[in-house]
């Protein structure tokens, strides 16, 4: 059977950092092999002199490059008048440079291999005195101390950067490097760091976790799985039809057909009705199947598929990263060790978190 995604496009007034920065952005040279900048107006900044693989994609104040230079490479951290910092430096995971988020930057001490940031104007913002860092996601840091590298082969070959961090002390940071809460275990769970309450007092919150913050104050942050939980079985599943769906869904579908390897447009309603029976019974199954039969889960990472939809854009960083912790996505699907998913295979429904709210982002049938 041909298989689709269907993804809901949608107008939403979300708040871009950096939109009202001159971003500029690569184009190839003639012979397609480097990448150079031009700004918004479409004026070079940069010849071509980067190479494809591991520059940033876009830049706002600070990007990772790989420069061809006499037939050698050299990488560093580019400002926008030319200066080049981090060359001894460089955050590097999985071959791949950092990418600059909320104005600040990832290094790596390469003597102690603790962590800090530079910011936007390529100064140390916060001390590599961390085994790891978060990327600044709402002017928060998550960071770890005192952990010990554990390497994944039993050379202790560091170079592939694969390893595991083990113990240590988990703290929230601003991006002024203030501790905001200390002991921030949140273990495997994905919380939202935009949208959180400040109380002075504990109070109860559901679908929450609470921590006491170095002000003495409480924080409560959304626990995204249990939200879905909450919303999947109270107000998608309780009423499991097209209509419903449709109440949680955007205007505008996108579609990309994995067979052609193209995009096509779709109507949403149209699409969603002359697939009526099919979406429905899958509902239906979930709502009457065992808790073991189907799985409410957080993503790591985007669909590959994500990347082919222009107006997605502004949900990724300037790598190509989806942005997950500001734009969480979710899914509900059929166990693949269930029995169901003979009938059911590989097919579910992407949910995107968004102010608060699950919006149907995404239909694979």
């Amino acid at each position: 059977m041909r298989k689709l995604a269907f993804f809901l496009m949608f107008i939403a007034s979300v708040q871009v950092i950096g939109q009202t920065k001159d971003t500029w952005t690569t184009f190839y040279n003639e012979s397609e092999e480097l990448l150079g900048y031009k700004n918004s107006q479409g004026e070079v900044m940069i010849t071509p002199r980067f190479t494809p693989y591991m520059t940033a994609y876009r830049f706002d104040d600070i990007a990772g490059v790989n420069e061809l230079v006499n037939e050698s490479y050299e990488s560093y951290y580019l400002l926008k008048d030319g200066t080049k910092i981090g060359q001894d430096s460089l955050y590097i995971f999985d071959n791949t440079f950092d990418c600059e988020q909320e104005g600040l930057i990832r290094f790596v001490n390469k003597e102690t291999n603790l962590v800090g940031m530079f910011d936007a104007k390529g100064n140390v913002a916060i001390p590599a005195v961390y085994s790891a860092l978060s990327k600044s996601n709402n002017s928060l840091i998550i960071g770890l101390k005192n952990a010990t590298r554990e390497y994944w082969d039993e050379g202790n070959h560091s170079g592939c950067n694969h390893y595991s961090l083990v113990g240590g002390e988990t703290v929230l940071l601003t991006k002024e490097n203030k501790v905001l809460i200390e002991n921030f275990d949140i273990g495997d769970k994905s919380i939202d760091l935009y949208n959180y309450k400040v109380s002075e007092n504990p109070e109860e919150h559901k679908n929450t976790i609470m921590f006491q913050g170095t002000d003495g104050q409480y924080y409560y942050f959304t626990d995204l799985e249990a939200a879905f939980d909450d919303f999947v079985h109270q107000e998608l599943l309780d009423d499991p039809t097209i209509e419903n769906l449709l109440k949680h869904s955007y205007l505008s579908y996108y579609s990309y057909d994995y067979n052609k390897q193209m995009p096509n447009s779709l109507v949403p309603t149209a699409f969603l009705k002359s697939n009526k029976k099919t979406i429905e019974k899958y509902l239906k199954t979930i709502n009457g199947a065992k808790k073991e039969d189907y799985y409410i889960r957080s993503e790591s990472s985007a669909p590959f598929s994500f990347a082919e939809v222009k107006e997605l854009e502004q949900y990724f960083n300037n790598c190509n990263e989806w942005r997950m912790a500001k734009y969480p996505i979710l899914v509900l699907g059929i166990d693949s060790a269930s029995a169901l998913n003979k009938k059911w295979r590989n097919k579910n429904l992407t949910f995107i978190y968004l102010n608060g709210q699950f919006h149907l982002i995404q239909v694979i049938l």
